[in-house]
């Protein structure tokens, strides 16, 4: 009995041990999910406790934010015992660690001195001025995390 007992011990710690080997690397489309769930998470952490000048802005994209959080961790959760956790945490430390430098000090000063030009699109100019600002190249990535269209649902 005591020998059973022993192989039956041995056979589980195989199959533990080939099921921990079997996780597939993350998906491009894993990484990007992880990436913007450290975006967002950063990002929410930015928004003020509260406007009291307008309330109803502030809580709106606390809302737009909360909702594009959870469609990402609603594709990336059910992944997670089926992918290798080490991309995915290095993925979701980068998307925090560039929503931060996208508001730094270095970027806010950079960005402060871009001006439109007389009939341009404000938007477009401030965004092309501030790219130029980004050395990291990372305002791209960021702002990609904006539109959820590439995620399969």
């Amino acid at each position: 009995m005591n020998n059973w007992t022993t192989v039956v011990g041995m056979l589980c710690v195989g199959l533990l041990a080939t099921a921990a080997h079997a996780q597939q690397p993350p998906t491009d489309t894993d990484l990007k999910a992880a990436y913007c769930i450290g975006v967002v998470q950063q990002n929410l952490t930015l928004i003020p406790a509260a406007d009291l000048n307008r309330p109803d802005v502030t809580d709106s994209i606390r809302k737009s934010l909360q909702d594009q959080l959870n469609h990402l961790r609603a594709y990336l959760f059910p992944r997670m015992q089926y992918v290798d956790p080490l991309g995915i945490a290095a993925a979701r430390a980068r998307g925090q660690t560039d929503a931060t430098a996208v508001v730094g000090p270095e970027m806010m000063a950079c960005a402060s001195r871009c001006t439109a030009p007389p009939n341009a699109d404000a938007l477009t100019a401030m965004k092309q001025c501030a790219l130029s600002c980004d050395t990291e190249h990372r305002l791209p990535r960021v702002w990609s995390c904006q539109d959820l269209s590439w995620l399969p649902f």
